[in-house]
């Protein structure tokens, strides 16, 4: 006998002989379903055999993170982040990282326990400003070397180049980065505004006129005949029709000329005119006179003005010349003299081995004034002086007279030696004795006798000594003496005979 039976299932069991049990459940027990067989589906999130192990979020370290709920990550100690990936610093690790947990790596720049220290200041914080340079000179600090233009702890203060005030005559300063501008007030330039322009040196006064250079300005004092800002407008002397009777007026600088009508005459024109040739030639040289300098005034004012000096320079060569001739004529009389003075010495000589006691010269013999005139009075002629006999009778023939001879103040003197200057003072003073008494050999001029000047007699104490050997031999000398050396006011005035020549014989 066959037969069939159908078993149904109480709930939660499943399998054929209902033997296996399957509750779904969402608890610490599992999370799952049941299937239709009933094995055990896991829900969402969840695994294992029971389903009790959730899910981790994604990528979540499972070293170092768990998880209590489905994509969830929870991280063991140590560690952080979303996946427990990352480790944990030493807590105050200020700029510092880890490997492990619990470290404090100190970035670069950085120092100290918990990498708090900056040692490169400067490359993390930059705070010097306006390009300034920094250096890092400790843990923390640093110092700014600041650019040209500015100051302060990080060079963050301009410095005022207008503080010290530099611009003058009132030029305005206007500060820039190192350095200032002035801006100056018209009439100054420079870069300070030092200088103040002078509008005189582009010479703006025209036709001659003269500049005087003001504040921001220049003012023009014109010439005559001129005007205007820089004397370039003439003055027109025509406008108040100066000239009469139909005259026609035309304008020159400073002036004006009136070319007059038939009739008319003058330098407006108001004159009538006679007719005559020789009022016309006056009328055209009264208007060429008042017409101003002409190119022939001109041509004359020229050669004057270049002939005066050649004149005066000419005029100079002539007296220096002259000075020059008389001074050469001056000195050949002066050579003439001291021949003559040779000449008397020889005659003399000669004169000693003979009878002749005399000396020749070679001037000519004057003429009295009353026969004639040669320039020479009768005192200045030669007269023969006889000489009286003093030898006894029997003694021989008188000796030839001696000459006293004279000439004007111009010609040279002459003189003998000193001892015979002392012989001849002697004889002097023996005709004042005795009047009556004559020398034979010698004769004595009176203006000699008379003179005071004993320059002629006196020479110095050398020459006297030398003199004494020489009037002790029989020789005699001639001297010249100059007319500087003989000649003084006071002798001059009182005898008019000591610059005449003395001509004696020993």
């Amino acid at each position: 006998m066959r037969y069939e039976y159908r078993v149904t299932c109480d709930s939660h069991y499943y399998g054929s002989g209902c033997a296996n049990l399957c509750r779904p459940r969402d608890d610490s027990f599992g999370h799952y379903t049941c299937s239709p067989v009933g094995g055990r589906v896991c829900l969402d999130g969840w695994q294992g055999d029971y389903c009790t192990k959730p899910k981790c979020l994604p990528g979540c370290d499972e070293q170092h993170g768990h998880c209590s709920q489905p994509n969830e990550c929870t991280c063991h100690s140590g560690w952080k982040g979303r996946l427990c990936d990352q480790c944990e610093r030493y807590p105050g690790c200020l700029h510092g990282s880890c490997q492990k947990p619990w470290e404090c790596l100190c970035d670069e720049g950085w120092g100290g326990l918990f990498c708090n220290q900056d040692l490169n200041y400067c490359t993390n914080h930059k705070p010097c400003r306006n390009n300034g340079t920094c250096f890092n000179t400790g843990q923390g600090s640093y110092t700014c070397s600041c650019p040209p233009g500015f100051s302060g702890t990080d060079c963050e203060r301009e410095v005022d180049d207008c503080a010290h005030h530099p611009c003058l005559n009132g030029g305005t300063c206007i500060d820039m980065v190192n350095q200032f501008r002035c801006q100056c007030i018209p009439g100054y330039v420079g870069n300070l505004c030092q200088s103040k322009v002078n509008y005189c040196l582009a010479k703006p006064c025209a036709n001659g006129g003269s500049c005087l250079d003001l504040v921001n300005d220049y003012k023009c004092s014109c010439r005559a005949g001129f005007t205007g800002k820089d004397c370039s407008v003439d003055i027109d002397e025509c406008a108040s029709n100066p000239c009469a009777n139909g005259g026609k007026c035309v304008n020159r600088v400073n002036g004006y000329r009136c070319d007059c009508a038939h009739g008319w005459r003058g330098k407006n024109c108001r004159e009538e005119e006679s007719g005559s040739v020789g009022n016309i030639s006056r009328h055209v040289s009264h208007q060429k006179a008042d017409s101003g300098l002409t190119t022939e005034h001109v041509i004359v004012i020229a050669t004057l003005s270049t002939a005066v000096p050649i004149l005066v320079l000419v005029a100079a060569v002539v007296v220096v010349c002259m000075k020059q001739r008389r001074k050469r004529e001056q000195q050949r009389a002066d050579d003439e003299a001291r021949m003559q003075n040779e000449q008397n010495a020889v005659h003399s000589s000669v004169s000693k081995r003979g009878d002749a006691h005399m000396i020749k010269n070679t001037w000519e013999p004057c003429v009295k004034d009353g026969s004639g005139e040669l320039g020479y009075t009768a005192k200045q002629c030669v007269t023969p002086t006889p000489t009286p006999n003093t030898t006894g009778p029997g003694e021989g023939a008188p000796p030839a007279p001696v000459y006293s001879l004279h000439r004007s103040r111009s010609q040279k003197q002459l003189n003998t030696d000193i001892s015979v200057q002392r012989t001849t003072r002697a004889s002097c003073k023996d005709l004042d004795r005795t009047p009556d008494k004559r020398i034979s050999v010698l004769s004595v001029d009176s203006s000699l006798c008379n003179t005071s000047d004993t320059s002629l007699l006196k020479r110095s104490t050398t020459q006297d000594k030398d003199s004494t050997s020489a009037s002790a031999s029989a020789s005699s000398s001639v001297y010249v003496i100059d007319e500087h050396y003989n000649q003084r006011p006071a002798l001059a005035h009182a005898h008019s005979h000591t610059d005449t020549l003395l001509a004696t014989e020993v």
